[in-house]
């Protein structure tokens, strides 16, 4: 540097001169750096072969595993969540979703942190505290609902942000996730107005939904109007129907009575509707009390977590609540004579939990989504009802992990067709979902069978092969290719849902969220069970 220096005619004195402030210019940068706000727990975190579990090995970024206890499982999943959350925040922190692949973000959902916010309930459970308190500094610095995207869906507002921001106060005491989760759900009620079922449209940043131009679609014949017909004149029963135990949670923690109300109208007027043998097609009509198509009947998207929350709302009521649970027992009762399907697969009989159209074709489809079935089962005769729920249950887990180890990733596909030559894989994504791990977890705790933590281990560690790089874990555009593109995107339910169920299944403490005291939200939440009737239901 002294000969480029030199080149240039640069007196000594000048020389001198610049050294002095490039030395300046560098201990301003060392004392800036030292005392900078401490924003993240981990600057960058980089792996280390010392701290690996003996049962792993680790190969450009992906891992492999050997005979692993139960508790070096546990520790395999925890540290595998740490793994996703400290890339999210090296690189996505604020944001929606990591994108692994290319280091970046993804704001689809909310533009309000996703991640962050429905990866508290983790944090806390998996003992991540110093984690916890680096979110809990953003969320009281920087959440902002103002500065969320355009319209976005109530029912996902519902179920990742309240309901994480309740489960989170009930889990911490802390006060400022009540009052977050009140901020949030004040807004939401803009969409029950003058309306026993509710629009979905919801704008955090305007404080508005979308009922004004509701409004105008009441006075528009629906089949003359496709603007209407699609957004407003029709509801999907998953979307009004998954919200009573968010609402009523954040009622009984606040004491304000206005979420219970106004959500009760809307339970009210849904179990008003006439069923198919005890089943509902995914949409609704909002004024005609029917439903779109009731002849075309299934258990998964659209559908799923309203049949989930019949059970969940009559246990979270304290029992109390009974109306859910019957027309929770019809549901069941209608999916086991109408919906289920035996099929051979390689010579051996499987159970389908399949999908019904025209009251006539009955097709061996399975979509993921349905695969909290099972689980929502157990989950009902650990509470009392019928043993053959229970038996129902475990059929149909087996061909839920039929997604995952027919296809050669060991990754299950979004949806497929169960044939005799094997199972075809109709939409060949998979997006890190949690419902059958979660189905193992409840499974496991019910019937205390090693092998559903077996099959569970078994799919996270096919996560670890296929699904894991370098920047985290990441969602794979094609199963059956073990050398798939990915789709360069983390879902903030595989911290919330997928790896808490995991982890939990290699608990050994069943008193740890115990199904006597907490009832856990479709987005995997834990919610407090009502010590006694308090009026909320």
């Amino acid at each position: 540097m002294l000969k480029q220096l030199r080149l240039y005619g640069l007196t000594q004195k000048k020389r001198n001169t610049l050294y002095a402030v490039l030395l300046i210019i560098l201990l301003i940068y060392v004392v800036t750096w030292t005392q900078r706000p401490i924003t993240s727990v981990k600057e960058y975190y980089t792996p280390l072969t010392s701290k690996l579990s003996p049962c792993m090995v680790e190969i450009d970024c992906k891992r492999f595993y050997h005979t692993c206890s139960n508790s070096d499982r546990k520790k395999c999943v925890k540290e595998a969540f740490l793994f996703a959350w400290t890339n999210y925040h090296n690189f996505a922190w604020g944001h929606d979703h990591l994108k692994p692949e290319s280091r970046g973000y993804d704001d689809s959902l909310f533009g309000l942190g996703a991640t962050l916010i429905d990866s508290l309930t983790s944090l806390h459970l998996l003992g991540f505290k110093e984690e916890l308190a680096v979110s809990r500094a953003w969320i009281e610095k920087s959440f902002d609902p103002k500065k969320s995207y355009g319209k976005i869906s109530l029912f996902e507002v519902t179920i990742r942000l309240i309901g994480s921001l309740i489960s989170t106060y009930h889990l911490t005491g802390d006060k400022l996730y009540l009052d977050k989760a009140m901020e949030i759900g004040n807004i939401s009620m803009h969409c029950f107005k003058d309306f026993e079922i509710p629009h979905i449209g919801l704008s955090l940043s305007e404080g508005t939904c979308n009922t004004d131009q509701a409004k105008e679609c009441l006075y528009e014949d629906c089949s003359n109007s496709e603007a209407c017909k699609y957004y407003y004149c029709k509801a999907e029963i998953s979307e009004v129907g998954t919200l009573g135990l968010e609402f009523r949670a954040l009622s009984a923690a606040s004491g304000d009575m206005r979420y219970w109300k106004t959500v009760n109208k809307t339970s009210d007027k849904l179990l008003e509707y006439k069923t198919w043998h005890g089943l509902v097609s995914r949409f609704l009509y909002r004024d005609e009390g029917k439903y779109v198509d009731s002849s075309d009947v299934a258990a998964g998207p659209g559908v799923d977590s309203y049949y989930e929350y019949l059970l969940k709302q009559w246990v979270h009521s304290n029992f109390t609540a009974t109306r859910f649970k019957s027309q929770y027992l019809k549901a069941v009762e209608g999916m086991k004579e109408r919906l289920m399907v035996w099929v051979r697969l390689r010579g051996r009989r499987v159970s389908v939990l399949g999908h019904r159209a025209n009251n006539v074709t009955l097709s061996a489809d399975l979509h993921h989504l349905s695969c909290f079935l099972p689980g929502t089962l157990a989950l009902g005769h650990f509470y009392g009802l019928p043993k053959w729920h229970l038996d129902l249950a475990e059929e149909i887990m087996q061909s839920c992990y039929y997604l995952y180890t027919t296809q050669p990733t060991g990754l299950a596909a979004e949806f497929v067709r169960f044939r005799p030559e094997g199972v075809e894989a109709l939409s060949s994504e998979n997006h890190l979902r949690p419902e059958t791990v979660e189905s193992l977890f409840v499974l496991w705790r019910v019937t205390g069978n090693e092998k559903y933590r077996d099959m569970a281990w078994n799919i996270f560690q096919a996560f670890e092969r296929v699904s894991r790089n370098c920047n985290g874990y990441t969602a794979v555009y094609d199963v059956r290719d073990v050398h798939t593109v990915t789709l360069d995107v983390t879902e903030s339910f595989f911290l919330a849902e997928t790896l808490k169920y995991l982890y939990l299944l290699f608990e050994d403490d069943v008193d740890v969220l115990s199904f006597d005291k907490w009832v856990f939200n479709t987005e995997a939440h834990p919610l407090p069970i009502l010590d006694y009737f308090q009026g909320w239901y």
